[in-house]
């Protein structure tokens, strides 16, 4: 059963770089840090964002809300993206995320694992 959905758009060039380790978790910063292309860390860090304000969204208010850089956003065996998160137990929580020149976009879909 679905109990959130969450979506967000962000402009990439209003993120600011110094945010990132608000923004990023430890896993994610060392793959940030290690992207040479500005335009690639930009995109990235604006992609976390708009995917962790999703999630935030689509929480339930006795769900969260959590510290950006607690929540990771990995890349399962296919590279497709993933919430990785010990806040939410018993939950699927699924990520799509785009960007397209200016802006990122994520959308967030949070279910119950076991349906009655």
């Amino acid at each position: 059963m679905i109990i959130g959905v969450g979506t967000d758009i962000v402009c990439i060039k209003r993120v600011n770089p110094q945010n990132a380790a608000k923004i990023l978790s430890k896993q994610e910063l060392e793959r940030y840090e290690h992207f040479t292309s500005p335009t690639r860390k930009e995109e990235f860090l604006a992609g976390r964002w708009a995917a962790k304000e999703a999630l935030t969204k689509a929480c339930t208010a006795s769900m969260g809300p959590y510290d950006f850089n607690t929540i990771t956003i990995a890349r399962d065996e296919t590279g497709k993206p993933v919430i990785e998160t010990p806040l939410i137990p018993g939950h699927q929580i699924m990520l799509s995320l785009s960007h397209e020149r200016e802006y990122a976009i994520a959308i967030v879909i949070i279910e119950t694992k076991n349906e009655p």
